[in-house]
């Protein structure tokens, strides 16, 4: 299923990329002031600013390296899609996911925490299907997120594929 939100682009910013960083951080502040739960716990995210920007909205976009601007512009544009993502994360049948997707629980034995690989698979973003993943830490108290951005589909397998043998041990 494609979401219903559109993808911020470079071009509905003028090509300028301060715009664009600009427009992202608002909606990636947007998803903060819905308290968004994640197995009803709160989603925790690292609020020590950089460059006036949280911590957790570089890890999203990664793109705090100007050098590297264009490099992640895709991280940029698909923003939204995070944001429609981690607000609707839920549970059923002991597994968490949105939509159809898969999510991947993998135990962290030294500190009990559980890291969650959630794939969202049904995203189209110009004609293009893509994977997006959002991985979240979860302990007793809360989840905290780690990151979120598209992934290729080879990339996916991969994961999926060193999460099975991991499962074996």
């Amino acid at each position: 299923m494609a979401h219903d939100v559109a993808p911020i682009t470079l071009a509905d910013c003028n090509d300028d990329y301060d715009v664009l960083r600009d427009r992202c951080y608002q909606h990636y502040c947007d998803i903060w002031l819905q308290n968004p739960l994640f197995n009803n716990k709160p989603i925790y995210r690292a609020r020590d600013l950089i460059d006036g920007k949280e911590e957790s909205f570089w890890g999203i976009v990664d793109g705090h390296n100007d050098d590297k601007q264009y490099e992640y512009l895709r991280r940029y544009e698909t923003i939204t899609y995070f944001k429609e993502i981690i607000l609707n994360v839920h549970q059923s049948k002991n597994n968490y996911y949105y939509s159809n997707d898969v999510a991947l629980r993998w135990l962290q034995k030294e500190t009990d925490d559980i890291l969650w690989f959630i794939f969202n698979r049904k995203t189209t973003i110009f004609s293009i299907k893509l994977n997006y993943l959002i991985v979240l830490n979860e302990n007793k108290k809360h989840a905290r997120l780690i990151t979120g951005f598209p992934i290729s589909e080879q990339k996916k397998n991969k994961m999926i594929a060193r999460w099975q043998e991991y499962r074996k041990t």
